[in-house]
């Protein structure tokens, strides 16, 4: 996704150079994190990364625990794709702040019903004392991901391909202007299916029971935009807001470069975009993030010097991958699906 998308997005970046040169750019972008670095490595500091996982584990921790998202700080820490959650405290009535991760790790039925976290062993968060991003199954299971993977005859890829097109071409049959309620209620339809095949696939779980279609309700969380929203209001804000962004390191993680994109809970106010500083972080935690930063400098210079050699040591280095045969391999399939982009391969 990288090699398809940085080269399109540092194309859109000239045109806004030239014609809004002084705007703040949201990329939503997949892999967010990746592709900000490389325009912030590009010369565009204006860009922030906007992913929803977190304020989307947020909300369901808020609902979880019937308070309001504002009662709720949850503190996240790391890169794009692969960040924990360190700290929660919820607002007392007395107006005191309480901290309650550790209660909430303990809690077994709160590890089960949560969605980002009901895959996991719980034993392993519980020995961590951290809440991990959704997508740190593939690295806690890895085996368990890939045994699930090869079981089914369609991946989440072509599942939400065959949704796409079942939803567009019923919204072509159907007159927007005059039914626009049909309209919604098919587009919500579309969009239930895709969140229910949500990392069922690789992590084996079942698929929660859908609604009845007709009747489906817009979503309380407003995903990608409402991230972005939230990081405009706070930036008008004196008090501000506490919003997770992708953004330039400065400090928040000792261990990396002030130039180095973090994905961490960062105070938005009228006096900028402050991230969170971080302290005594695990080794573990470190290791990764250390790791997956280099996958992505050294996918960036890949992109930048069009070198095939760069691209494989990127994909050898990636715990997920971890061989440079299997690395090989797997740049070989990406210049034959897509056309070469490494010609000294």
């Amino acid at each position: 996704m990288a090699v398809r998308t940085i080269p399109v997005l540092l194309n859109y970046m000239q045109l806004i150079e030239l014609y809004a040169p002084h705007s703040l750019i949201f990329n939503f972008t997949n892999p967010s994190g990746l592709v900000t670095q490389a325009l912030h490595d590009a010369g565009y500091q204006q860009v922030i990364g906007i992913c929803d996982a977190p304020s989307s584990m947020k909300y369901r921790i808020a609902r979880y625990l019937k308070v309001s998202e504002e009662d709720l700080y949850v503190e996240f820490f790391g890169l794009n794709h692969l960040s924990w959650i360190r700290k929660i405290e919820m607002r007392k009535e007395d107006s005191r702040w309480e901290e309650i991760s550790q209660n909430l790790l303990s809690d077994s039925d709160f590890l089960k019903n949560i969605q980002e976290l009901k895959a996991f062993d719980p034993q392993i968060l519980r020995e961590t004392g951290l809440l991990p991003n959704e997508y740190l199954y593939y690295y806690y299971h890895r085996e368990l991901a890939l045994k699930n993977m090869l079981k089914v005859k369609k991946l989440r890829g072509e599942t939400i391909e065959e949704i796409n097109c079942a939803m567009f071409e019923e919204l072509q049959k159907q007159d927007i202007d005059e039914d626009p309620e049909s309209a919604l209620q098919t587009f919500l339809w579309g969009m239930q299916l895709r969140e229910n095949s949500y990392m069922s696939i690789e992590s084996g779980c079942s698929i929660r029971p859908l609604m009845e279609r007709g009747t489906l309700p817009i979503p309380e969380g407003m995903g990608y935009a409402g991230v972005m929203l939230d990081c405009i209001e706070g930036l008008q804000s004196k008090s501000g807001r506490d919003v997770v962004l992708s953004v330039r390191n400065n400090g928040s993680l000792p261990f990396l470069q002030d130039n180095d994109i973090v994905e961490v809970t960062c105070h938005v106010s009228s006096n900028g975009i402050i991230p969170v500083k971080q302290e005594h972080i695990p080794e573990f935690c470190e290791t990764y993030i250390r790791l997956i930063k280099r996958y992505e400098r050294l996918t960036i210079q890949a992109l930048r010097e069009n070198s095939a050699a760069k691209a494989i040591n990127a994909l050898a280095l990636h715990p997920l991958i971890n061989s440079w045969s299997l690395a090989r391999q797997l740049l070989d399939d990406l210049q034959e699906a897509f056309g070469g982009e490494f010609p000294d391969g």
